[in-house]
């Protein structure tokens, strides 16, 4: 590949599409295009940051790399340096300059003047609004027939007589946009929780909260200026930097109109355009831990709960109002707001309305069980005399029913006593005698152990009528009272004898130790099968007899050869050796040596 006679220096923060164009402006083409076209280039594939197209552009240049000047696309994201960017925020179809530098870029001498102006690696990113050299906003060409073009010469032409209006006044660059430079030359600064987000999102966050600080929390995008948005980012940057949990605390500041107002308590209320922005606007997966957090942090502070929308139908809830108890429950509102007076748990004092009277879902609800003299899970679990666990298996299996009958989605489980009681009642029917303190007769969680059986067996021998020896133990009450005979629940939940040898007892009879045979196993020289020991239940491996038969009828350790000629196990495995006698498996492998019986005739 021929190298082009006339070149132009490839500036340190220069896009690859401005060098392009450049090159194209020095070697006298009208338009960059053209250009690409006479050297075989595809200009679309430049554009876009295609390595290999632009490794030949290089190639012309005599340039040697990129040295991460390089802005890639790959459909809806940008790369560079290894940070990801939205199309977003990124601009490039127009030319985003500052007209100090460009004017400065003019008066270089040694190139071309057409070919002197070039577009910078960090104009294109539209988080930076400040040229940090001149503390002057970027400006922006208008839309005409180049946008789209990249032709970045022509763009500079073409703005020229604008750039000699008036400038703005200066500018300070602010600490948001040297992260995002920094970012962007690959040198991101870390701050921590936002470490773990593309550069994209971090900038958009930035700029959404700095945006609700400063104008509130509903806004037109296109009533504030550029030194607006620049301030506006800043003061999300300063929030972000600092954490998670001073994200969070941000997000609870907006929750000022909850307080202060009769207002409805969704998002939109709530946290306007950033909401709206995270809900509606982008359903881009990379803020999904941002809407998590706003998700928490509503549902851990603000009665939102089922039928309300905060990135979908909430399911759940966390905080109770009086109102939403109030309806939940079916209780009057002033009967609540008493009980919390009495329990000293209203925060805040009386003058709160139902709807900003607040308590944790737990809270309110044990309020609530005291009121209809319902049980939760726990204190039915006492009531009865079982474990919690031994609770949830009567629930499970359909024995035990909540005060509703059926599921409430969102609310716990409430158990009427008398619905206890009758049921302790059916259970110590089954008693077949009377209790007899000599008789070794045991609790339910005692026998449950002695037996080493599961609860739901005892209590299916039980209701099912199958135990000959049930009684009931005075002075005692729910299911502490109801005795049984281990041995008989023992007997009847046994499980059936393994078919075939353990580990330890299978090692035993091939002399080997225990660990051999495990690795035997594990190498797939012996088969083994998983069994429920009929002992303590848990899985065990088990061997066949007819297994391990055939393996000692295939094979033989050289320890038991060492054995058997009564010979020293190592000079026998030196004799074995000489003889070109190698062993079917090595010690390496099992822990010990095994040779195939065939090798020997005796």
């Amino acid at each position: 590949m021929n190298k082009l006679s006339i070149t132009v220096p490839f500036h340190s923060d220069e896009t690859a599409f401005s060098f392009c164009s450049r090159l194209a402006a020095a070697n006298g083409f009208s338009n960059v295009k053209d250009f690409c076209w006479s050297l075989g280039l595809n200009h679309v594939k430049i554009t876009v940051g295609n390595p290999e197209e632009t490794a030949k552009l290089l190639q012309f240049a005599g340039v040697d790399d990129l040295a991460g000047r390089l802005l890639t696309t790959d459909g809806l994201l940008y790369s560079v340096n290894g940070e990801r960017l939205s199309k977003k925020s990124v601009m490039r179809s127009r030319l985003r300059y500052c007209a100090h530098c460009i004017a400065e870029d003019l008066r270089t001498e040694g190139v071309r003047r057409e070919a002197r102006g070039y577009g910078r690696l960090t104009w294109c990113i539209t988080f930076i609004r400040t040229c940090p050299k001149h503390q002057t906003l970027l400006r922006v060409t208008d839309q005409n027939e180049l946008t789209g073009s990249h032709d970045v010469v022509r763009m500079i032409a073409t703005e020229l007589p604008n750039m000699s209006s008036p400038t703005l006044e200066p500018v300070s660059r602010t600490n948001f946009e040297d992260f995002i430079e920094k970012a962007v030359w690959g040198r991101r600064a870390f701050h921590g929780w936002m470490d773990e987000f593309p550069l994209y999102v971090v900038g958009r966050l930035c700029e959404l909260v700095g945006a609700s600080l400063t104008f509130g929390k509903v806004y037109h995008v296109e009533d504030y200026s550029e030194a607006d948005w620049l301030k506006a980012a800043q003061a999300g940057f300063d929030v972000l930097k600092s954490g998670q949990r001073s994200f969070e605390e941000f997000l609870i500041s907006m929750h000022g109109d909850f307080w202060n107002k009769k207002t409805h308590t969704g998002g939109r209320a709530l946290y306007g355009r950033l909401y709206e922005r995270l809900a509606h606007e982008t359903s881009d997966r990379a803020f999904d831990p941002i809407r998590k957090i706003m998700y928490d942090v509503t549902l851990d502070t603000l009665p939102i709960g089922p039928g309300d929308e905060l990135f979908g139908r909430v399911t759940e809830r966390r905080i109770h109002s009086v109102h939403s108890a109030a309806q939940e429950f079916g209780i009057h509102p002033k009967t609540l707001r008493k009980l919390l007076k009495n329990a000293k748990a209203i925060v805040g004092g009386d003058a709160l309305t139902d709807e900003r009277t607040l308590l944790p879902k737990e809270e309110m609800l044990a309020l609530v069980d005291r009121i209809r003299g319902n049980l939760s899970a726990e204190q039915a679990a006492e009531h009865l005399g079982v474990s919690r666990t031994a609770f949830d298996v009567l629930v499970s299996e359909g024995h035990i029913k909540n005060s509703a009958g059926f599921d409430q989605v969102g609310m716990y489980a409430l158990y009427r006593p008398a619905d206890l009681d009758a049921f302790v009642a059916q259970a110590a029917s089954h008693a077949t005698c009377t209790f007899d303190q000599n008789a070794g007769l045991t609790s339910l969680a005692a026998t449950v152990r002695r037996a080493n059986c599961k609860f739901v067996e005892l209590f299916g021998l039980l209701l099912g009528a199958r135990l000959k020896t049930v009684a009931v133990k005075p002075g005692k009450s729910g299911f502490s009272a109801i005795m049984f005979d281990p041995k008989e629940v023992a007997r009847l939940t046994a499980l059936p004898s393994q078919d075939g040898m353990n580990v330890v007892d299978a090692a035993k009879e091939l002399n080997v130790g225990s660990q051999v045979l495990r690795n035997l196993i594990d190498t797939g020289w012996i088969v083994s099968e998983w069994q429920l020991n009929s002992i303590n239940r848990c899985p065990q491996r088990f061997i066949r007899p007819a297994v391990l038969e055939e393996f000692k009828r295939d094979y033989v350790s050289l320890f038991n050869l060492a054995k058997e000629f009564r010979i020293n196990i190592g000079r026998l495995g030196r004799q074995l050796r000489a003889l070109g006698n190698h062993p079917s498996i090595t010690s390496d492998a099992v822990g010990a040596t095994f040779y195939h019986r065939s090798l020997f005739r005796y």
